[in-house]
């Protein structure tokens, strides 16, 4: 009860804006019956909106995989998505990364996603801490390569997979407001409670 009553006297979601900024985001989520989910570490309000960073930095992932999935995706799509992107996944996880968000990208937007990659960052982690030689490294992601696309977004929203949005701006609502909130959202945005 104090936490639903915390939400209610903060800063008010701008709902109406959402549903007309992000249009084009909406109206595949009406067909798909999901969301995308974004884990945000330091939220100091529950809902932001915020410019996606076109010139991203790996934290964890060697610099050298990075820039090499970025080229090959670049020469597939024309842009870098790994440097460029908004790194979102379909469906909730259960993981428990920072606040868990809600994201609703801004205006026309891109994306890439392969669905046989839940996450690329595992992918290369797993196989350095094994002391995978980096030559079998980048065979292993020569190979991921032609299983990114950039289409079937329903079904993508339908994943837990990784999903590159490429956007200039999204909105992002904390999970437990859109829940607080369900009769605005459903009001307003036209997304029943059961698609988050």
């Amino acid at each position: 009860m104090r936490f639903k009553q915390y939400i209610n006297e903060s800063k008010e979601v701008p709902w109406e804006d959402i549903k007309r900024s992000c249009k084009p985001y909406l109206k595949e989520v009406y067909k798909a019956k999901n969301m995308l989910y974004r884990y945000i570490w330091k939220m100091d309000e529950f809902w932001i909106r915020k410019k996606v960073r076109t010139n991203r930095k790996p934290k964890d992932t060697p610099k050298v995989y990075h820039e090499f999935v970025d080229d090959m995706l670049k020469k597939r799509f024309g842009w870098k998505p790994r440097s460029e992107g908004l790194f979102v996944w379909g469906k909730a996880h259960g993981r428990n990364l920072g606040l868990g968000s809600i994201v609703f990208p801004i205006g026309k937007f891109k994306f890439v996603w392969n669905p046989e990659v839940l996450d690329l960052f595992n992918t290369i982690n797993i196989d350095v801490v094994r002391g995978v030689s980096e030559e079998e490294i980048r065979r292993t992601l020569i190979n991921l390569i032609p299983g990114y696309t950039n289409e079937g977004f329903m079904s993508a929203l339908k994943q837990h997979n990784e999903i590159i949005i490429g956007c200039k701006e999204y909105y992002a609502v904390s999970v437990q407001v859109m829940r607080v909130n369900k009769d605005k959202v459903e009001e307003i945005l036209g997304i029943p409670e059961g698609y988050y």
